[in-house]
Order: C-alpha cells, then structure tokens, then sequence
C-alpha cells in the first residue's frame, strides 16, 4: 500500500481522523513481515496444529479457517477501539493486526502450561488437559459431548456405576486427570450402552452435556433455528435461495445481521464514481472505455477490474483524484487506487 501512495503514513498527513486497519500474516513489524501467508501456515507455525488431533495420530488442521477468521474479529476489536479513543482524542490511528499474533492470542492456555511448567502440550483428542471428565463419548446411537462434572458421586449415582464413587482414583478432578487413562474406557463403555436422548435426558441436571451434531444437524437445530442463526439469501450470481449463517450478536435496539447478498467484485464502482466524486458521464465513460473501470457483459455488466493507466488523460484524472504532481513519478498507480486516496482521505472517514 505504500507503494500505491495508500499507506497510513501519507493518508493520516491529510485527514489526522483516519482509522487505517491492516491485517496480515505477520504484522508490520519484525522478521517475517514480509512474508505471505494464509490460514493452514498459521495454524502450524502458531502451535495450534501441534495440539489438534488425537494422541498417536497425525496432527490436524482446526476443521475452519480460525487462522483467517481471528485476524479479522480482532481487526474489528481494533478498529472498535481506534474509534471509541478518537472521540475523546479527535484522532485516528493505525490498527495493525497479525493473523499469528492472533493465534497466540487464543493459544492462552497451553502458552501458559508451558512457560509455568516447563510442559509440552500436544494433542489429547476431544478431552481438556486440566479438567475430567470433559470430552466426547459414542453413544449406541451417536454422540454426546460431556463437561462440568461437580458432584462426583450425584454423576456416578446418575449413570448407575455407585461402585465408582468411593475409588480413590476418582474422587477430585485432579485424581481424575490423572488417571484418565483408567476411567476413560470405563466411561465409553458405560456411555455406548445407551442412545444419546436417554443420556441427555438423565445428566442434563447433574452436569453439562450436548449432542455432538454434524453440520446437517446443528443447520436444523431448533435453538439456532430460535435464535435466526441459519438465514435464506438469494445466491449472488443467479439469485436462487441460499442458506447461510447469520451474525451472532444480538442487539436490542439497532439489530444486526445478514439481510442481502454479498456485492458482486465492482458493482457498486460507477455509483461511487458519480454520487462520492461527482462525475460526470462523460468522465465516467471516459474511465470505463480506458478499463478503470472495465465492465464485463458477461457478468451482469457489474464486474469491475482495475488496470493501470498510461495515457495523458489518466494522469490527468489521477491528478483530480488528489494526486500531487509529484506521486505521478513514483511507481505507477491505477486510478482505482487514486479514487480509494480520495475516498480514504475524506474527513467524515
């Protein structure tokens, strides 16, 4: 971006309220800065693959993006507080997140089990390394997952296994832990007798206890159906109905969530060319038959690519954009990029 003129630097010296946020692979700073990356190579470099899987297996990838997803909700938190400072400052600031930063972030617990203890976390399947039981167990006609057992001997009474109450290697969590490895085949033994209703049904008081669904299941769950979390949109390109997942925040007085398809690449770029800088036709027309825009009959007439101008009359118009004569002799920049430093520079951004 700064090699566009975009960077924060040469935008913040025009408009000092500018709130520039920026999320990449590893930041701005430090020795892989310049290094790409996407959501599977942070997952490994962050550790996070290291702990997934099963004890003996190969190590896994978390099941969706989490490496792509975290750099961008705390891209949001940055931004969220950028503007909640500027209201007493009266300034912006850039927001610079990194998608591994992020990871180790989340990696909270088993970053700290380390650096205190000296231990190497590695992967334990659905279990948790501090806490049993606390995982998933085969039902006789599923699977349920399983959490939050206080009262040990109410659990055992529960499950018709009074024998296990008094066993010293079962009395505290921390006994328990510590011979996971004993009670684990007791329990899934016990667990596969029974189908997962029943279970529900008998340790939903005692402890906390969930279906482990599929995809296909949790889409027709009727809590996420209460709570409107899958939502039907016309699809994008051909407008047929489509099933997707809505926000999860839930506000009382100004509502949120998804309630029109996603904009296709360049729709809206005309309509930002007349109504944000006030071209005319005859200018728009002049940019759309140079390709900034260019305009693809094939895809509605609404897909926009971005190429680099050359002639005159595009330095012309780049200068407009609020190009000073001297960026013109720096390394060549599209008139899209000239229309986003206008649009960026503008004091309500």
């Amino acid at each position: 971006m700064d090699r566009l003129g975009l960077g924060y630097d040469e935008l913040a010296a025009r408009n000092p309220r500018l709130i520039y946020a920026s999320t990449s692979g590893f930041g701005h700073t430090g020795p892989y800065k310049d290094r790409g990356a996407v959501d599977v190579i942070i997952q490994g470099m962050s550790g996070l693959m290291s702990i997934t899987g099963h004890p003996g297996g190969p190590l896994t990838r978390a099941g969706y993006s989490i490496g792509d997803m975290a750099g961008g909700m705390y891209t949001a938190i940055g931004v969220l507080a950028a503007l909640h400072d500027r209201e007493s400052s009266g300034i912006g600031q850039r927001v610079d997140v990194a998608m591994l930063d992020a990871q180790i972030a989340l990696l909270e617990n088993a970053v700290v089990r380390h650096t205190a203890t000296g231990a190497v976390p590695g992967p334990i399947g659905t279990r948790h390394p501090l806490v049993t039981p606390f995982q998933a167990f085969t039902t006789s006609d599923g699977q349920i997952v399983l959490a939050g057992v206080k009262d040990w001997a109410l659990f055992c009474a529960c499950v018709d296994r009074d024998d296990l109450i008094d066993d010293p290697r079962f009395q505290e969590n921390a006994d328990r832990t510590e011979h996971h490895a004993e009670l684990e085949p007791i329990l899934s033994e016990l667990f596969a007798q029974r189908p997962t209703v029943e279970w529900l049904e008998a340790l939903s008081e005692v402890c906390l206890i969930g279906p482990l669904n599929t995809v296909p299941e949790v889409v027709r769950d009727p809590q996420v159906a209460a709570r409107e979390m899958v939502v039907e949109l016309p699809h994008p390109l051909d407008g047929a109905p489509l099933s997707i997942s809505n926000s999860p925040v839930k506000l009382s007085r100004t509502p949120v969530g998804a309630r029109g398809r996603a904009s296709r690449s360049g729709e809206h770029s005309l309509d930002i060319l007349r109504s944000r800088l006030n071209m005319s036709e005859a200018e728009v027309d002049a940019l759309v038959e140079q390709g900034v825009p260019s305009l693809d009959a094939a895809s509605s007439g609404l897909r926009a690519r971005v190429a680099v101008p050359s002639s005159p009359q595009s330095v012309s118009i780049r200068s407009r954009l609020g190009r000073s004569k001297a960026s013109v002799t720096k390394p060549p920049i599209s008139a899209a990029a000239g229309l986003a430093s206008n649009l960026l520079s503008q004091k309500h951004c």
